[in-house]
């Protein structure tokens, strides 16, 4: 297009006088050469750059640290978010609650008093529960006498030491580890002249070991009736939202070793404790919030599935959908898995390995997927995941090199609100795209029109370079660190492949880019016809000031894809308000001051070219608003 300006710039300077034809090729060569550069978005590249930048740090000013830039884009597009439960959907902030000793049953009272009407006797089987529990323990107490360890080791010790008397821990002289896939921990004591082992882990595998039960000071056999009840006991508890773990001990002979799995047979069981960790404040509204922003939501706990189906049904998770646990998922195909994915809303007793195999199964199903870990073995699934998450507070250094994004405060609600930042971006970006373009398409379409018809160009060089840089730099700016609209989550997610520019985006671009030539056009042939006019650089400085005002009152419509230009939505972004405030100033000053006038080839305008300014540059405002406005309805029938 800019060659075909200077073809037609250079046939009229040919018709011209011979005295004239040089500077008139000179200024032919400079239309084109600006229009070339005011048909490019040179400042793209930087207003991109800043609106990713500014969702960064927004999103870091809401404890959500991205270490990979792609993520502020991508999180705009999730689809399935798969949390763990404990300290990112709960507090972490573990308190015993209940405990059953034997088969007796007590609440724990907020000050540690057993509660009045407890079936708990005070005496030796609480002392030893209390025992097993503080010494089958890696919790310690600090240089400053706080509790430093998992959080459910130092709720077991706090109680411990609340709860009973059980003094001073005896030495430990051998463990078998806990880990994920056995759901327990023993370890081996010094006990009078010999050794005692204590056991303490999910009450379904600690009860399984079982062959005796100490019930009221007394040993008796564990038969399948006891095992049973214990079993429905547990069951209960979890059914109520706790997490329970179960304790035992064993005496050694003298020839066992103090380890290896052999230890763990024969055991006594003792009690079970009943820990309570509640949702964090805020988490079911981000999961309705998610819901409303068509994203689902899955919980991955290791507790027992009534545990994890309790809390659940506190935050809203659950609606019907299947429960899973690690046995079911083990025995599941990765056919059966993807198959069986979009409606398990939580799984349970489950391992970190496991979060592998339900990452591929979601995005085997086309879901983009965030996925939290805290663990060393959470890393596979943080990689794999498009989203992968850490915790800032409790995750360990491989667990945050493996992630995209690091939540400050382990929060899920966090989650949730770096997904609204990462819409925002993306919308912010789409914003600053259709402005650029439709406004260098509407310079573009009047210089090539006007070329064509008229012996005198539209606007001159330097004219096109400022409305470039006046008019379209700062609204861009603006626009790309807009705060978004309120309602950015009650939409579907993108595809992780829709363009920017849909083919909807382009025709936009078409219609705005025309009916903002239309008003320059209007003001340009109108000039001496419609309204007077004192020669040609009278009607250029027209054109000039209405392609500033016409473009600059174009950014506003991109605030709201229902509401008008002249709505209260205009008024939420400070600072496209102030950009076009200075814009205003700046052409004013470039209009009526004497030096800038004669840089820039204009004439001081009057009240009567004022008003026939605005009224042209009104006719494509309100045509567009009407299109937008018309375009909502539509939606909305739909």
């Amino acid at each position: 297009i800019a060659t075909a300006v200077f073809a037609v710039e250079a046939y009229q300077a040919w018709r011209e006088a011979a005295a004239g034809e040089t500077a008139a090729l000179t200024q032919a060569a400079l239309i084109a050469i600006s229009l070339a550069v005011a048909a490019i978005p040179e400042g793209l590249p930087a207003v991109v750059t800043m609106a990713l930048s500014i969702g960064v740090r927004r999103m870091a000013q809401r404890n959500a640290i991205v270490r990979r830039l792609h993520a502020v884009e991508t999180l705009g597009s999730t689809t399935f978010i798969c949390s763990d439960k404990t300290g990112t959907i709960t507090r972490n902030e573990m308190r015993v609650r209940r405990i059953v000793v034997g088969e007796d049953t007590a609440d724990i009272l907020p000050d540690f008093a057993l509660s009045p009407d407890g079936a708990v006797p005070i005496g030796e089987d609480l002392d030893l529960m209390f025992e097993i529990a503080a010494s089958c323990n890696d919790a310690r107490f600090a240089a400053d006498d706080t509790l430093v360890g998992d959080p459910t080791e130092t709720a077991l010790i706090e109680a411990a030491d609340r709860l009973s008397e059980h003094g001073v821990r005896p030495k430990r002289v051998g463990e078998v580890p806990f880990d994920s896939e056995r759901k327990r921990m023993t370890t081996v004591h010094a006990s009078g002249g010999g050794r005692v082992a204590y056991m303490k882990g999910g009450a379904d595998v600690v009860l399984a070991l079982c062959s005796c039960a100490l019930l009221r000071g007394e040993t008796v056999p564990m038969t399948e009736g006891l095992r049973t009840r214990l079993s429905e006991v547990n069951a209960g508890l979890a059914s109520s939202g706790y997490r329970t773990l179960a304790l035992a001990m064993r005496t050694l002979s003298t020839d066992e070793p103090s380890e290896g799995e052999d230890l763990e047979r024969d055991m006594t069981y003792v009690g079970i404790v009943a820990l309570l960790d509640p949702p964090r404040a805020g988490v079911a509204e981000a999961i309705d919030e998610c819901h409303s922003a068509g994203i689902h939501v899955a919980m991955i706990t290791g507790d027992h599935a009534l545990t994890a189906q309790a809390i659940g049904s506190e935050i809203g998770l659950v609606e019907g959908e299947r429960v899973v646990t690690g046995v079911e998922l083990e025995r599941m195909s990765d056919d059966e898995l993807a198959c069986a994915v979009d409606d398990i809303r939580i799984y349970a007793r489950v391992d970190p390995e496991h979060k592998l195999r339900i990452v591929n199964a979601l995005k085997r199903r086309g879901h983009v997927v965030a996925m939290t870990g805290d663990g060393v073995n959470d890393a596979p699934a943080l990689k794999r995941a498009d989203i992968g998450v850490a915790m800032g507070r409790i995750g360990t250094d491989v667990s945050r090199e493996a992630a995209d994004m690091v939540l400050a405060d382990d929060n899920f609600a966090t989650i949730v609100e770096a997904i609204r930042q990462g819409r925002i971006v993306f919308e912010n970006l789409r914003k600053v795209i259709l402005f650029l373009l439709s406004c260098n398409m509407s310079e573009v379409l009047i210089v090539f029109t006007t070329a064509l018809i008229s012996p005198h160009p539209a606007l001159l060089p330097l004219q096109i370079l400022w409305i470039n840089l006046v008019t379209d730099g700062p609204p861009a700016l603006a626009l790309g660190v807009d705060r978004g609209s309120p309602r950015v989550m009650d939409r579907a997610p993108r595809g992780p492949e829709e363009s920017i520019l849909t083919p909807d985006r382009q025709m936009q671009i078409l219609v705005q880019g025309a009916l903002m030539t239309l008003a320059g056009l209007i003001i340009y042939f109108g000039a001496g016809r419609l309204f007077p006019v004192d020669g040609p650089e009278h009607a250029q400085t027209m054109l000039f000031t209405a392609m500033v005002l016409v473009q600059g009152l174009h950014a506003f419509s991109f605030l709201s894809a229902s509401k008008t230009v002249f709505s209260r939505e205009s008024l939420r972004n400070g600072w496209l308000i102030g950009g076009f405030g200075v814009s205003l100033v700046l052409q004013a000053a470039v209009i009526y001051l004497p030096p800038l006038r004669r840089l820039f080839g204009t004439v001081p305008l009057g009240v009567h070219d004022w008003i026939a300014v605005v009224a042209a540059v009104l006719v494509p405002v309100v045509a567009i608003d009407a299109l937008k406005v018309l375009g909502a309805i539509r939606a909305r029938r739909a």
